[in-house]
C-alpha cells in the first residue's frame, strides 16, 4: 500500500472569503470567477448592497450571494455553474425564454438576464475540462465532451439528487474547510459533484456500456486500490486502470465482493489510518491522520474505526 507519507504531494489550496459590498463594480469583480460577463445594474445605486460568501478549491468553488435592493444583471458563464436561487419579484430569462427557478439551473455561456427586488442565490462552479476528464474516464471515450444543451435538469428527481449532493459538500466545507486541503478529500468532493452534474444536466454525455467485468478485473482493481489508497484517486481512475467503465466496475465488485469499489476503498484507507496510528510519533493527532487518509467527518471516522477494530482511534494512538 502506498501510504500518505510515501511521496510528497501538493496541498490543495482552499480560498475562503466573506464580504459585504456596496459597490456594483466590486461585486462584479468578486463574482467574476463564476460569471465573467456579469454586469450589474441597480434601481437604487446609492443603496446597493450585497453579501458574498465564497469558497474556492482547485477544481470547484462555492458561492452564496444576496442582493438586498432592486436590480438587474446580464451574465454568462465560462465554467459549468449550477445556481439555486429565490427572491422577491425575481425573474431569469435566457434568450427571451423564462428559466424555471423551482429547480437548480445550469447557467448558459451567454444571454442570461435577471431582474429582482431581492434575490438570494447559491452557485457551484465546476472546472469544465476536469468534468470532461471525469466523463472520459467513466465512459472510456477519449473524445467525450460536455455541451450545455439546456438550463434545466433532466427531471425533478435528478434536481433533488443534485441538491442533496451540493448540500453535503457545502456542509462538509462549512464544518471543516481545512480538511479540503487534503488532495484525497478535494478529489473525492470534486468527483462527487462532477458525476452528479453529468447525470443531472443534459450535456451530450452518456455512460457507454462495456463488456462484463469478472474476477480477474476485480483482482486487478483491488491491487490498484491498495497501491494508490493514499492518493486522491477516484473510482473512475480505478476503472480506467483496469479498462472497464465505472458502472461495470461497480457491478463486478458488488457481484464478487458484495460491496462497491468506493466502500472497499474506504475500508482500505481505514486500514492505512490504523497503521499510521500504531506507528505515530509523539505529538501526532488523530484528526491529522484521519484527514491524510481522506476522512472529513471525524465522528463518522471514529465510529467506523471502532466498529472495525473494537476501539476508538485515540486508544490506538496512545498505546
Amino acid at each position: 500500500m502506498n501510504g500518505p507519507g510515501s511521496r510528497p504531494r501538493p496541498i490543495a489550496r482552499i480560498e475562503l472569503a466573506s464580504m459585504t459590498l456596496v459597490d456594483p463594480g466590486a461585486a462584479e469583480q468578486a463574482l467574476a470567477p463564476y460569471f465573467p460577463a456579469l454586469r450589474l445594474g441597480s434601481g437604487e445605486p446609492a443603496e446597493f448592497r450585497t453579501r458574498l460568501e465564497l469558497a474556492r478549491a482547485p477544481r470547484f468553488s462555492l458561492a452564496e450571494y444576496a442582493f438586498e435592493t432592486p436590480g438587474s444583471a446580464h451574465a454568462g458563464a465560462e465554467e459549468l455553474i449550477v445556481v439555486e436561487s429565490r427572491g422577491e419579484r425575481y425573474r431569469v430569462e435566457h434568450r427571451g425564454r423564462e428559466v424555471d427557478l423551482s429547480m437548480p439551473y445550469l447557467a448558459p455561456d451567454d444571454g442570461l438576464v435577471a431582474t429582482w427586488d431581492t434575490v438570494h442565490a447559491r452557485a457551484i462552479a465546476l472546472d469544465r475540462r476536469a468534468v470532461e476528464d471525469v466523463a472520459r474516464q467513466a465512459t472510456g471515450d477519449d473524445g467525450a465532451r460536455v455541451h450545455r444543451l439546456s438550463t434545466r435538469p433532466v427531471s425533478r428527481e435528478a434536481a433533488r439528487y443534485w441538491q442533496a449532493t451540493a448540500r453535503g459538500i457545502r456542509l462538509a466545507m462549512a464544518a471543516a474547510p481545512e480538511a479540503f486541503e487534503s488532495p484525497i478529500i478535494e478529489q473525492a468532493a470534486f468527483h462527487r459533484l462532477a458525476m452528479a452534474f453529468l447525470h443531472v444536466y443534459p450535456t451530450g454525455w452518456r455512460d457507454r456500456a462495456t463488456p462484463r467485468a469478472g474476477r480477474t478485473t476485480v483482482a486487478r482493481a483491488l491491487e490498484y486500490l491498495h497501491e494508490h489508497a493514499g492518493e486522491p484517486i477516484s473510482v473512475q481512475e480505478v476503472a480506467a486502470a483496469v479498462s472497464v467503465s465505472s458502472r461495470g466496475l461497480h457491478a463486478a465488485f458488488v457481484r464478487e465482493l458484495g460491496e462497491g469499489p468506493r466502500e472497499r476503498l474506504r475500508r482500505i484507507r481505514l486500514e492505512g489510518a490504523r497503521a499510521d496510528l500504531l506507528a505515530a510519533e509523539p505529538g501526532a493527532s488523530t484528526a491529522g491522520i484521519a484527514r491524510r487518509w481522506g476522512f472529513v467527518h471525524l465522528s463518522r471516522f471514529a465510529a467506523d474505526y471502532r466498529a472495525a477494530y473494537g476501539e476508538l482511534p485515540n486508544a490506538t494512538l496512545t498505546r
